[in-house]
């Protein structure tokens, strides 16, 4: 399976495929089920950039999101009054 990133002027979002788009991006969603060859049509067709995102790990397990004392707490500090 490989990561596909889409950069368009509006947007970037990814896809994977393994010769056919399994997954999508919800702004790629029509491409889900198509081939590489019609994925390679329609990002030319509307002017978008794709590439293939090398080394990508797909396993959530890997993935830890930053943790923060509090749901309330925000990681950016306040403003001064």
């Amino acid at each position: 399976m490989r990561l596909i990133r889409v950069v368009a002027k509006h947007f970037v979002a990814g896809f994977e495929t393994d010769g056919v788009v399994r997954r999508a991006a919800p702004i790629l969603k029509k491409l889900i089920g198509q081939s590489d060859d019609t994925a390679r049509k329609v990002i030319a067709q509307f002017g978008w950039k794709a590439s293939v995102i090398d080394e990508w790990d797909h396993s959530v397990a890997n993935f830890q999101a930053p943790r923060h004392a509090s749901h309330r707490e925000s990681p950016m500090p306040r403003k001064a009054r």
